[in-house]
C-alpha cells in the first residue's frame, strides 16, 4: 500500500477581474452568519484524466485560475472580500488563495484503498479549525495533480459566509454548470440579510450555543462506508414499510445507521439506549418569502430525531420519527419566529 503524500509546489492570490468590483456596496451578513463561528468548511471533488481534453496540466491550471477570476469572483464577489466587525464583508479586491500540489500516486491507486487519514493533505487548511479572527481569507482552493493526470479540486470555504447550499452554488459556478443560473443568482445573492437581518447586539447565549456545538473536545473517528444504488433502494423500501411515507435516500440510510448504532450500543451496554439523529435542514425553500436556491449564507437549522430506548425498533418506525422531526421545520409559526428584526427572541 502506497503511503499518500501531497506536496504543495505553488501558492498565489487570485483576484476578481472586473474593475467594477471596487464600486460594490458592502455585503451584509445575515443573523445566522453572525452566529456562525469563523472556521473553514471543506469541499472535495475528484476528476479522472480526460482523454478528450485538449489542454495539458499547465494550460488547465491557467484555465482554472482564469475561470475563478473572470467568472466566480465577479459574480460571487463576497468570497473575495474580508469580514469586518461580524457585520458585513468589504474589500472585494483582496482575492482568494490558490495552491497547486502534486500527489505521489495515481487516482486509481488512491481509490483502490482510500486512506481516510490522508484526506486532510488534499485540503489547503485544517477543516473546521477555529480561526482566531474574522479578517481571514474567505476561500482557499488547492488543485492536487495525481501521477496519472487525475485531479483533486479541493476548497476550504469560510463557514462565516455560507453553508452546504452555498458550497454547491460556488462549485456549480466554478465548473460552469448549467444548473447555475448566473442571471438569477446576482440579484438574489444577498437576500438572506433581508429575511434574517443582522444585529449590532448578537445574543451571546446563541453565539455560545453555536460555538459549543461546532467544536467538541471529545475524540472522534471517521469511517468510510459504501452503499450502492441497489442497496439504498432496498433500504428505502424497508423504510417505507406499509405506510404512505416517501423516505428520502438520506432519511432511509441514516435510519439504517441509527438502527445499527442502537444494536451496537445494546450489545456493549446490555440495555437499550435512546438514539439521536441530527439533520441539517435547508431554510431556503421554507422561508416566507422563499429564498432563491443560490442565495448564499448559513441558511440552515438543525433538527434532532429522537428515538426512545426500545429494543427491536424497525427501520420504518425510525423513518416515521425522522420524517415527523423534519416536518416541524415546515411550521410557519416556527419559521416566522426566526425571521425579521425580532427573530430568535
Amino acid at each position: 500500500m502506497v503511503k499518500i503524500e501531497v506536496h504543495v509546489i505553488s501558492r498565489e492570490i487570485i483576484k476578481p477581474s472586473s474593475p467594477t468590483i471596487h464600486n460594490l456596496q458592502p455585503y451584509k451578513l445575515c443573523l445566522l452568519d453572525q452566529l456562525t463561528p469563523t472556521s473553514y468548511a471543506p469541499m472535495m471533488l475528484f476528476y479522472p484524466k480526460s482523454n478528450e481534453a485538449n489542454m495539458d496540466d499547465t494550460q488547465f491550471l491557467k484555465h482554472l485560475k482564469r475561470s475563478l477570476s473572470d467568472t466566480v469572483l465577479n459574480v460571487l464577489y463576497p468570497f473575495s472580500g474580508r469580514v469586518k466587525t461580524n457585520m458585513f464583508v468589504d474589500r472585494f479586491d483582496e482575492g482568494v488563495s490558490f495552491m497547486e500540489a502534486r500527489v505521489n500516486c495515481s487516482l486509481s491507486e488512491f481509490f483502490e484503498d482510500p486512506q481516510i487519514e490522508s484526506l486532510n493533505q488534499f485540503l489547503p487548511c485544517p477543516p473546521l479549525a477555529k480561526e482566531s479572527q474574522d479578517d481571514v481569507t474567505l476561500l482557499i482552493f488547492q488543485l492536487s495533480v495525481f501521477s496519472c493526470g487525475g485531479l483533486a479540486l479541493d476548497g476550504c470555504m469560510s463557514h462565516k459566509l455560507g453553508d452546504g447550499g452555498t458550497a454547491s452554488t460556488l462549485f456549480s459556478a466554478y465548473q460552469g454548470s448549467s444548473s447555475c443560473d448566473f442571471e438569477a443568482l446576482l440579484p438574489n445573492l444577498a437576500k438572506a440579510s433581508l429575511v434574517f437581518p443582522p444585529r449590532n447586539d448578537v445574543p451571546r447565549q446563541l453565539f455560545s450555543l453555536m460555538t459549543n456545538g461546532l467544536w467538541k473536545t471529545t475524540a472522534s473517528q471517521i469511517k468510510r462506508f459504501v452503499f450502492d444504488a441497489k442497496t439504498i433502494e432496498t433500504l428505502m423500501e424497508k423504510a417505507r414499510g406499509e405506510s404512505d411515507l416517501k423516505p428520502s435516500r438520506t432519511g432511509a440510510l441514516s435510519g439504517f445507521l441509527g438502527k445499527r448504532y442502537m444494536a451496537a450500543s445494546l450489545a456493549l451496554s446490555g440495555s437499550p439506549r435512546p438514539c439521536i439523529l441530527r439533520y441539517v435542514v435547508n431554510l431556503r425553500e421554507r422561508t416566507e418569502p422563499l429564498l432563491f436556491d443560490g442565495t448564499i449564507g448559513n441558511l440552515f437549522r438543525t433538527v434532532g430525531a429522537v428515538s426512545k430506548p426500545e429494543a427491536g425498533l424497525e427501520l420504518h418506525e425510525l423513518a416515521i420519527i425522522i420524517s415527523e422531526s423534519i416536518a416541524k421545520m415546515d411550521h410557519q409559526d416556527f419559521l416566522k419566529s426566526l425571521q425579521g428584526d425580532e427573530g430568535f427572541n
